[in-house]
């Protein structure tokens, strides 16, 4: 392949959460993703999520304690958990 297969609609696509969230475990396992996220910053982009989406990982965060303690991933869960309402931590 001496390509990826671009999307080439306009409008939006719909991608399960699944999805998503394999293909940043992907990134993050292959130890590229200061490299990624320094190109997501560069083009500054970014995806919309759901209000419903925000709001169950807010509840399954607080639900499973995983925003209790010091570690690094506590600290960005404290962050998300307690974010107010219109808006999400960067």
């Amino acid at each position: 392949m001496e390509t990826p297969s671009f999307y080439t609609e306009k409008n939006p696509l719909r991608v399960s959460v699944s999805t998503i969230f394999l293909t940043v475990k992907t990134i993050i396992d292959s130890g590229k993703e200061a490299a990624f996220l320094e190109i997501c910053a560069q083009k500054n982009a970014g995806v919309m999520v759901e209000a419903e989406l925000i709001n169950l990982v807010k509840s399954y965060l607080f639900d499973e304690g995983v925003h209790k303690g010091s570690q690094t991933w506590n600290l960005t869960a404290q962050r998300i958990v307690t974010s107010p309402g219109g808006r999400c931590p960067d």
